[in-house]
């Protein structure tokens, strides 16, 4: 919140901040006077209940957000929440139910399609046309064992930030997800191994291990369409090859899209036009990801 979403909401032009609601009343307090809120509390109802509050920005920690975000939609706010959306299959049933009663905007904190090197790399796949064969590599780094992100605050990384791979390679291909298949390998709970189908025929592998080595980069995503292929190296440099001859753009510094899906969200939002992501395409990417976790329908 403090690193990413107070900052984009900034350079988005947002300069109403109605209320900042944390755990404790003290944090609440520093936040409220560092950032620019003009109140803080401790409960979210009284954020929901505030008819001069319109949109909310969900950031606590990932087995409250689905609770949280039915109370905002319920309450006829437009509502932002970080990844992921929801850690139960339950969870999103009521989420695509109460989104599609609300009329409001729900997005979640899928930053990656919009980084100005992703939606290059789809406009190049998409002038060859699908289906495509995608793979996107996670050299993701150790997290200790007592991290709350393995317990079940977090619901593991895998359905914790997995989400945003399986959007990404969703937005690549144009099409939805519609199965998985998953192994962890040597049954390392924060490391997958995946094959992922989508609707118009095209296929992705996702690779995300713990296990490698911090000095090479984190995120890597080929494309293959016909006679295209693009190479995605940590959004600092996109290589474009068709025709025998290779295109390579490079940034001066890592741009992942935060910026751009926060104020995608609140454009849609003022406009009260179309959600930057469809709601179907929100709803399927979740189900794929818990399936990929290992997270099956009760």
């Amino acid at each position: 919140a403090r690193a990413m979403l107070v900052p984009a909401l900034k350079k988005a032009g947002e300069t109403r901040l109605t209320a900042v609601v944390t755990a404790t009343g003290l944090s609440a307090t520093n936040a409220a006077e560092k950032y620019g809120f003009a109140t803080a509390a401790t409960d979210p109802a009284e954020l929901f209940a505030d008819p001069g509050t319109d949109c909310v920005f969900i950031a606590t920690r990932h087995d409250s957000h689905a609770a949280l975000t039915l109370a905002a939609l319920e309450a006829g706010k437009h509502v932002f929440v970080e990844k992921p959306l929801a850690l139960t299959h339950d969870e999103i049933d009521a989420i695509d139910a109460a989104a599609r009663a609300s009329g409001t905007v729900l997005a979640v904190g899928f930053n990656r399609r919009f980084a100005p090197m992703m939606i290059k790399a789809r406009e190049a796949l998409a002038q060859a046309g699908g289906p495509f064969s995608l793979h996107y590599r996670i050299n993701a780094g150790h997290i200790p064992g007592d991290s709350w992100v393995h317990g079940a605050e977090g619901g593991g990384r895998i359905a914790g930030e997995g989400c945003h791979f399986v959007d990404a390679l969703t937005y690549l291909t144009g099409s939805a997800p519609v199965s998985v298949e998953a192994v962890n390998p040597g049954g390392i709970a924060d490391s997958v191994q995946a094959l992922i189908r989508f609707a118009d025929g095209s296929a992705a592998t996702v690779l995300y291990t713990p296990r490698g080595d911090s000095s090479l980069p984190k995120e890597h995503i080929e494309g293959f369409a016909s006679g295209v292929a693009i190479q995605l190296e940590d959004f600092r440099a996109l290589h474009i090859t068709r025709g025998g001859k290779t295109e390579t753009t490079k940034a001066a510094g890592q741009d992942k899209g935060q910026n751009g899906v926060v104020a995608a969200f609140l454009d849609a939002a003022r406009k009260g036009s179309a959600p930057p992501i469809g709601l179907d395409e929100l709803i399927a990417v979740s189900r794929i990801t818990l399936d990929m976790a290992g997270i099956r329908r009760s």
